[in-house]
């Protein structure tokens, strides 16, 4: 996931799950905020998120 954030520059989580076969948003939501939890992701105001 995080590779695939890098690639996309910012996105949102639905952006995201697009890339993944059956991948839902709200999985990869939570997976975002963990990354950014561990300092992998930065969340930006808009919601989206960025490596």
């Amino acid at each position: 996931m995080r590779h695939t954030l890098t690639d996309m520059g910012t996105a949102t989580p639905e952006q995201i799950a697009r890339r993944f076969l059956r991948a839902r948003t709200t999985a990869v939501q939570s997976l975002l905020e963990s990354l950014a939890a561990l300092g992998q992701a930065e969340v930006q105001e808009d919601g989206r998120y960025a490596a």
